[in-house]
């Protein structure tokens, strides 16, 4: 960590390793990963995190967009590459040159996909997106069997995988998921009996890969899992580890007399004198912290309320009556400190963000400097050894 550092995010490539392991203790030792790591792998940074999975052995990726998938390739990660988003016709040709394997989920894709794989005299690896009743960008089971006629024709087409998203797994109602499984299982069988071979059929994402085992199939998607995020569903997963940390240093401290005023706009009506430590994070850092309401930090192993709205540049927290914090010392937004502990799913319910979309606590601004590190190295000689792989 550099002796600068006002607002930082350490990430735990040792729990990252542990997650994996427990999502394949979940999983037929037969079934593929697919690690999605898009959005700067949630937050935690694409590269360090997809060459830690890497050497982990994943054996699959996933992505957001083209741009992500030529990222992954120039900085050397080998594995397959899925750009997860349905691809424009126009990113076609780069997508492919790249070695990328796209999703489909129009006829039009597909004949770009067929028309590449024509001019280069080689096949096309692709992937059919099924919508199974999301209303997700995917073919839907009324449109499937002409698309499977049609593409079935194409000479330069190589159907990798067929995979839907189960977003029903989101939530509770399990009748739901097993109505999005039905449907994509129906559409899988059109497929074959149109005469397609399909290696790889995948609809779990991390929610699925723990509570719907009908739902692995051949391969699973996991991305929340991976990073230690909670999920509907996951109470009883206590061995998923957090792998972002993000803390912050107070800049200054501050006694203020009654009627200060909280933050922009508010009135100064505050009845007591109060203590304040300013800590050098704002939403400018950390978006989260615009919607923040009661938000509960830790500065010395202890619990303090984040006093008023965030500003752009910094919070201010409330310190009254202790005396022993001083400009400098720690805080820390979420993560550990002196065995307490404030977790993702807190921080997230104080912002008034769902446990569904509780991985945007990660979406870090670009002043936030991340710290890769390993919990399950412990010596020079296993750091040696982890380097020699590179």
């Amino acid at each position: 960590m550099s002796t600068f550092d006002a607002v930082w995010a350490e990430i735990d490539l040792g729990n990252l390793a542990n997650n994996l392991k427990v999502i394949r203790n979940n999983v037929n030792p037969k079934t593929k990963i697919l690690a999605v790591v898009k959005a700067d792998a949630y937050g935690h940074g694409l590269y360090e995190i997809a060459q830690r999975l890497f050497l982990e052995g994943v054996d699959y990726f996933g992505v957001a967009s083209v741009d992500e998938g030529i990222d992954m390739v120039i900085k050397g990660i080998s594995a397959p590459v899925l750009v997860l988003r349905s691809v424009l016709i126009e990113e076609m040709p780069a997508l492919l040159d790249a070695g990328l394997i796209p999703s489909i989920n129009c006829i039009s894709a597909a004949k770009a996909a067929d028309l590449y794989g024509c001019s280069k005299n080689r096949k096309v690896k692709i992937h059919i997106k099924i919508d199974t009743g999301s209303y997700g960008d995917g073919i839907s089971s009324d449109e499937c069997s002409d698309f499977f006629e049609d593409v079935s024709l194409m000479k330069w087409i190589e159907i990798e995988g067929i995979y839907t998203h189960l977003t029903s797994a989101y939530g509770q109602d399990a009748n739901s998921v097993q109505n999005q499984l039905d449907s994509f299982k129906n559409v899988v069988d059109i497929a074959r009996m149109k005469g397609l071979h399909i290696p790889l059929l995948h609809a779990a994402s991390s929610p699925a890969i723990f509570r719907y085992k009908d739902a692995h199939f051949n391969m699973v998607r996991a991305g929340t899992a991976l990073y230690g995020l909670p999920f509907v569903g996951d109470d009883c997963i206590f061995s998923l580890k957090p792998v972002m940390q993000l803390k912050s240093r107070i800049i200054c401290i501050k006694e203020l007399e009654k009627g200060c005023m909280k933050g922009y706009g508010q009135k100064c009506d505050e009845q007591r004198s109060m203590k304040i430590a300013y800590a050098a994070i704002g939403y400018a850092d950390a978006p989260f912290l615009l919607e923040a309401k009661n938000i509960n930090v830790l500065i010395g192993g202890k619990y303090f309320r984040v006093y008023g709205n965030a500003y752009m540049d910094h919070i201010k927290v409330d310190i009254s009556g202790h005396n022993n914090i001083k400009a400098g010392d720690e805080v820390v937004i979420f993560g550990n400190q002196k065995n307490r502990h404030i977790g993702a799913l807190e921080v997230a319910n104080a912002c008034n963000i769902s446990k569904v979309n509780c991985e945007s606590i990660c979406f870090l601004g670009k002043r936030v400097n991340k710290y890769h590190m390993d919990s399950c190295i412990q010596s020079d000689a296993e750091i040696r050894e982890l380097t020699a792989l590179l």
